[in-house]
């Protein structure tokens, strides 16, 4: 009888052999045997990436190339055991492990100069129930294929604006949406999780079991308890939804904001609902832009939306009807104008993030909109998610998500192609940080980190930091997942200012059960 050897099994070998050959003196600087390397590319249903390899080459480059990294291996990790095995590696070659769905991380923490990044993103199954109104799906799934899925049952859960975001990492920071305010942040409407700890067993967290790691990996950010593998979530009917985008000029944004932030905010206003702000470039113009969907057809939209095109100011430019798949990519497409790079040059971007606890003066949000107008760059935004609604009346401290007593999260987008702009677009952007620190409550969202932030503790999780940090180490006692803004003690030489929580843990220590 022939003995057969699959496509794939060829195709690893040879790639074993081109390692000793392309990369070999690479290997040798990472003090790891080559045929420890090859063992594990072997065993992986995924495969390996080493540097020097042209899959290394092609993934070893942050989203946002502001933050080069240079790991010592990427695992495209297709199925639980592979996790389990670079889990394995990781501690026998006492290499720094990151987790990476995918790759989206504002301050660039998806990568590490000589870590083992474990690329969850072809975990990427969905199985809907539709009678239950569920879905589990592995934690690379992007919402791009999610929302495709979803729309063929006429069902819904919030999710993020870009396609190519995954579940893992937006889910475990929050996960805000058009939608939110009507079903609540993303992070409100997981069931359950399943999670691999640093020791490759699994746990399933719920509302019945392991609930302290359910509630932390709700809001705690990723690569901090454990490798998330899947997420079940709970699903809403929704069919054609009516959106819509409304504008200011620039000149009268203040008093749009003023009246938006009085009408169209943190009160519970409206369920049927959601919208996002925006100072950016439109069309030429600089403007202030309200972009949102509502659930109903023109009628009902435009009812809801009343008060805006009438004491509010705002000009409707925008209208129609369709699926939520459709609109929530289309309504904030090329906004700001973005010109394109310089040949050669790539786009890179800094951030940071606000939430406002207050109804701003108009004169208070003039000073903002003129700071905005100095911007060097048209390519720098001020993005306003708007909170309110399914957001708000979620229990304060229901899930480790803590920001709900606030009427947005203002962030600031600052934007860069060549060295000669990075200097005066980081500038503005510290500027900018300055001005709003007089307005904001101390908090910020978790999903846009700053790797500038030594109080991201506080600004994260205010009050319910030491909850997290109990879970982190009854999970993750030996810290095996960190990452620069991991939850862990505040160290002794921390800078003056830095705050603490003060309330105790909510959780004891009760029999984690294993599935």
């Amino acid at each position: 009888m022939p003995i057969f050897e699959s496509r794939k099994a060829r195709a690893k070998e040879v790639k074993i052999a081109e390692w000793k050959q392309s990369s070999a003196n690479v290997l040798a600087t990472l003090k790891i045997p080559h045929d420890a390397i090859a063992k594990l590319e072997r065993e992986l249903e995924g495969t390996l990436a080493v540097p020097g390899d042209a899959a290394y080459k092609a993934d070893e480059k942050n989203w946002n190339p502001a933050f080069p990294e240079k790991p010592a291996l990427i695992a495209f990790c297709q199925v639980a055991l592979d996790v389990r095995h670079c889990l394995e590696f990781a501690n026998t070659w006492s290499l720094q492990f990151v987790c990476r769905s995918g790759g989206h991380s504002t301050a660039g923490f998806c990568l590490a100069t000589g870590a083992l990044v474990v690329d969850v993103s072809q975990i990427n199954d969905v199985h809907i129930d539709a009678g239950a109104r569920r879905a589990t799906v592995g934690a690379g799934t992007s919402f791009g294929k999610l929302n495709h899925v979803l729309d063929l049952y006429g069902l819904h859960v919030p999710g993020g604006g870009c396609p190519e975001v995954c579940v893992g990492g937006y889910m475990q920071g929050g996960g805000y949406g058009f939608t939110s305010r009507m079903f609540g942040i993303n992070c409100d409407n997981v069931l359950q999780v399943d999670v691999m700890l640093a020791d490759g067993t699994i746990v399933t967290a719920n509302a019945a079991q392991n609930q302290d790691l359910f509630w932390a990996v709700r809001g705690g950010t990723g690569n901090n308890f454990g490798v998330l593998l899947t997420v079940t979530y709970q699903l809403y009917p929704l069919g054609d939804i009516w959106a819509f985008g409304v504008s200011w000029p620039i000149d009268n944004a203040p008093e749009g904001l003023h009246y938006l932030q009085q009408h169209y905010m943190k009160s519970n206003w409206s369920r049927l609902l959601g919208y996002q702000g925006v100072l950016g470039v439109d069309k030429g113009a600089q403007k202030l832009l309200a972009r949102g969907m509502v659930r109903g057809d023109a009628q009902a939209g435009r009812a809801e939306i009343a008060g805006m095109l009438g004491d509010g100011g705002g000009t409707l430019e925008l209208e129609g009807i369709g699926s939520y798949l459709h609109w929530n990519i289309a309504l904030l497409d090329n906004i700001p104008d973005i010109p394109g790079p310089p040949k050669g040059e790539v786009l890179k971007e800094n951030k940071f993030s606000t939430y406002i606890g207050r109804v701003l003066e108009v004169s208070e949000w003039r000073r903002v909109v003129d700071y905005f107008n100095t911007a060097s760059n048209p390519a720098c935004t001020v993005g306003m998610e708007i909170y309110g609604g399914a957001i708000n009346t979620y229990p304060a401290m229901g899930n480790a998500f803590v920001h709900r007593d606030v009427y947005m999260d203002f962030f600031v987008d600052t934007f860069w192609y060549t060295q000669a702009q990075e200097g005066p677009a980081r500038a503005w952007l510290k500027g900018f940080r300055e001005l709003m620190e007089t307005y904001w409550n101390g908090h910020s969202y978790q999903n846009y980190p700053r790797r500038d932030d030594p109080n991201y503790r506080w600004q994260f999780w205010a009050e319910a930091f030491n909850s997290l940090l109990f879970v982190k180490q009854k999970y993750d006692p030996t810290n095996f997942f960190t990452f620069p803004q991991a939850v862990s003690p505040i160290p002794p030489d921390a800078p003056r200012g830095v705050q603490r929580a003060t309330a105790p843990s909510m959780f004891s220590d009760p029999v984690i059960v294993y599935r």
